[in-house]
């Protein structure tokens, strides 16, 4: 079962109220129809909402692998939001201070608002401080994934890089079809870059075998 927090649970509620509610006005305020026709867009249209509210939750839950590192400097609020104790809020004080400066050791982590020298200490072990995020993608790259060349350098033809590319070529990918390649730009639009091949999996319709199959075609540029 998947774990909302209060927000996504109340915008879920709302939207079924709001659902609930316009079928119901519709029904009593419209004539005796002779033929009944309901147009489903705005329901979609929540349902799509929703649906990435919960893909954002599942994202921000999955446990950080031993020996994974999160850059504090670059990753999307999401991606900070697997640290232990660091909310949607506390998240969102990070990447505001990241943006004034760089944040490179767990002493300027401190800065952040809410982050206290024993809150520092647990979360330095899970943080890469590289300035600016140099180790970028590269740095937690999973197998199959080939980096780009650097700096400046181009992905190897026939390899695809999910940070960059657009539709048309994203549905070069195995797997990706239209629809899924406009969710991963509308996912990094909205989280940030790609930092890992798996990081793709918070995209909805991309699971761990559609992961495998296109893994060797992805590069980082």
């Amino acid at each position: 079962m998947i774990d909302l927090n209060r927000a996504e649970r109340k915008a879920i509620w709302v939207a079924a109220v709001l659902v609930t509610g316009g079928l119901a006005g519709r029904g009593l305020l419209s004539p005796a129809p002779t033929e009944v026709t309901w147009d489903s867009s705005p329901v979609q249209a929540m349902a799509t909402e929703v649906a990435g509210a919960i893909d954002e939750q599942r994202r921000a839950s999955r446990p950080i692998a031993s020996g994974e590192k999160i850059d504090v400097n670059t990753a999307p609020e999401v991606e900070l939001r697997r640290l232990p104790g660091v909310g949607p809020s506390l998240a969102r004080a990070i990447v505001a201070e990241r943006d004034r400066a760089p944040i490179s050791s767990a002493q300027d982590l401190q800065r952040v608002r809410g982050i206290g020298p024993a809150r520092a200490e647990t979360l330095e072990p899970l943080l890469d401080f590289a300035p600016g995020g140099e180790a970028g993608w590269a740095s937690a790259v999973a197998p199959g994934l080939q980096p780009a060349l650097r700096p400046g350098g181009r992905c190897p033809p026939g390899t695809v890089d999910p940070n960059s590319a657009d539709a048309g070529q994203l549905e070069e990918l195995p797997g990706v079809g239209p629809a899924i390649a406009v969710r991963i730009i509308e996912y990094r639009d909205r989280h940030g870059p790609f930092r890992s091949a798996e990081d793709l999996q918070g995209v909805s319709g991309i699971g761990p075998k559609t992961l495998e199959k296109m893994a060797g075609q992805l590069c980082a540029g």
